[in-house]
């Protein structure tokens, strides 16, 4: 066939060596091109970023703080890369699993807790989530104003709209805590949302009044990455989800470990479960004798030896929670009216 379009009679080897070589070149300007075509659409992509936050809790030995800072900063640069190039960093289905429970079971109607929204939809994706607490505001988790496009949204001095309770509501306001920072494992990541009305309807969540203990009973919702405990999470489905646990510490946070069924037998939940990426913003409820009351805000997984970015909330995780009751009075001052709250059993 090159002899259609080139003479090749009397080429000895330095030309074919010459001609290999220029279809060599030939072909990697090709390739590379095709990769650039490939990176400049991605990046014309509306960039997904459900993520929850990795976080590394201080310890007292010095070379153990040393490891958990490398762990936290490799788990940092996987999750903002991640989120860079809009790949897994968290898609939308809600809460791991059991793995010997039927998932069917976590499912909820997002009826059954109207007071609670999630903030964006991308795709079939339903990233990061927020809790009505007054007719006019609701709390959510600080790094979800960057994770979905509310606060380009604001700052381009346009209303963000979400669905509540059906309804589509505007969003003209946030305020964020003044100790958030997200290069700080001990900041405080809360967000609080301003209606531009008031909402006659659903009613707000209260706040939990009373001492917070280990051993807690708490309850998830969400609409994030699903997936069982022995795998971690796995797929998006965008469905609601609920699931409980209990708290194994309770400090400037709030938080709980995954059981793992096969060992834990005693300890574990009959529907025991993890936020999973997606799930940033979303309730810790507590039951108390006149209902649900918000006791925290979830914020991340503690990056331990077992962490992987690509498996988060299998057997062993750790999840953290924003402790409301430590940040009542910012809150207040915030929406200018004390919050009626309902008070735990004791």
């Amino acid at each position: 066939m090159l002899a259609k379009f080139i003479n090749t009679n009397g080429w000895g080897s330095q030309e074919w060596l010459a001609a290999v070589l220029l279809a060599f070149i030939f072909v990697t300007m090709g390739v590379v091109l095709w990769r650039m075509v490939g990176l400049f659409s991605l990046s014309r992509r509306k960039r997904l970023a459900p993520n929850l936050r990795p976080l590394r809790r201080p310890r007292a030995a010095k070379h153990e703080k040393n490891t958990e800072q490398s762990r936290w900063i490799l788990g940092t640069a996987l999750s903002v890369l991640s989120v860079s190039l809009g790949a897994l960093p968290s898609q939308a289905s809600a809460i791991i699993t059991r793995h010997d429970v039927a998932d069917s079971a976590y499912q909820i109607n997002a009826s059954d807790f109207p007071a609670v929204f999630f903030l964006e939809q991308q795709g079939s994706r339903k990233v990061c989530a927020a809790t009505l607490i007054h007719a006019q505001w609701a709390i959510t988790a600080a790094h979800c104003l960057e994770q979905t496009s509310l606060k380009s949204t604001l700052a381009s001095e346009a209303k963000f709209s979400v669905k509540l309770a059906n309804e589509s509501r505007a969003i003209d306001a946030f305020v964020v805590h003044p100790l958030y920072d997200l290069t700080s494992s001990t900041d405080v990541d809360l967000a609080l949302l301003h209606f531009e009305e008031p909402l006659a309807f659903p009613r707000p969540i209260l706040l939990a009044d009373g001492e917070v203990a280990v051993g807690q009973l708490i309850y998830l919702l969400g609409w994030g990455y699903t997936g069982q405990g022995l795998s971690g999470r796995d797929r998006d489905d965008g469905k609601f989800r609920r699931a409980s646990n209990r708290l194994t510490q309770v400090d400037n946070r709030l938080s709980i470990f995954f059981d793992d069924p096969r060992v834990d037998r005693g300890a574990t939940e009959k529907l025991e479960g993890m936020p999973s990426l997606g799930d940033s913003g979303g309730p810790a409820l507590m039951k108390t004798a006149e209902g649900y009351a918000l006791g925290g805000i979830t914020v991340g997984e503690v990056i331990g030896a077992a962490f992987n970015e690509e498996t988060q909330g299998s057997y062993g995780a750790v999840a953290v929670f924003e402790y409301l009751g430590l940040h009542r009075d910012w809150i207040e001052s915030v929406v200018g009216a004390s919050l009626e709250s309902r008070p735990l059993a004791p």
